[in-house]
């Protein structure tokens, strides 16, 4: 089935405030627990940044489970990050946590020297994925390891719409187009294997761990 792109930024009201209120705690966690799994000795990296931070939920997360991490996170949606910036305070996270809106591939935010990047859900956003992978390569060194995590393109229509009905028959109906939406936008394993190997990432572990989901993790140099 052929990528059908959607729009790049989540900046409509109606739709950041479905999103920003669903239960994603299940996917989330599955998220968090994956990264501790993959980097057993990286618990508690100094910087970390978190590309696509929609409502921060994977940021408050991180940040609860690794205490000594101070997480720099940035979204393209300003109504996004006014949920983002509410959730930060009610966890009582606002020192810890930094909120920065800027569009990717610019990169308006402190420059730091990051040992970790994460990102949930923002690959599949990209028109172009080299986008995406520019700007990781733009602030990463060396030995900042990657961490990211996005669906997996189904093989086709009906699959995606049967994906949606197994996993968001319960979400408002906003929710399931935009999940439809975005299993069609989402690129498949070979097609993120390219992309890593245009930057000469082929040792990057790329899997696909569940029915929608794929992890993409590694260090800069191996």
């Amino acid at each position: 089935m052929q990528r059908v792109a959607e729009q790049e930024v989540m900046d409509d009201w109606e739709n950041v405030e479905a999103y920003a209120n669903a239960d994603f705690s299940v996917a989330h966690n599955e998220v968090i627990s994956r990264y501790q799994n993959t980097f057993q000795h990286l618990l508690n990296p100094a910087k970390v940044l978190d590309l696509g931070c929609g409502a921060a939920d994977i940021a408050i997360r991180f940040s609860q489970t690794s205490p000594r991490s101070q997480i720099d996170a940035v979204d393209a949606s300003a109504p996004m990050l006014a949920y983002a910036e509410q959730a930060v305070r009610i966890a009582g996270l606002s020192q810890k946590i930094k909120l920065y809106e800027s569009m990717l591939p610019d990169c308006h935010w402190p420059t730091q020297i990051y040992d970790l990047i994460i990102s949930n859900s923002l690959l599949h956003h990209m028109t172009h994925a080299e986008d995406f992978w520019q700007v990781i390569k733009t602030i990463a060194h060396a030995q900042t390891h990657i961490f990211v995590v996005d669906l997996c393109r189904p093989d086709s229509l009906e699959q995606a719409a049967a994906l949606t009905q197994q996993h968001m028959a319960d979400a408002p109906e906003i929710l399931q187009q935009d999940f439809y939406n975005s299993l069609l936008a989402a690129y498949t394993l070979d097609e993120v294997k390219d992309q890593l190997d245009a930057f000469n990432w082929t040792h990057f572990h790329v899997e696909k761990y569940s029915d929608r989901h794929m992890m993409i993790a590694g260090r800069i140099c191996p």
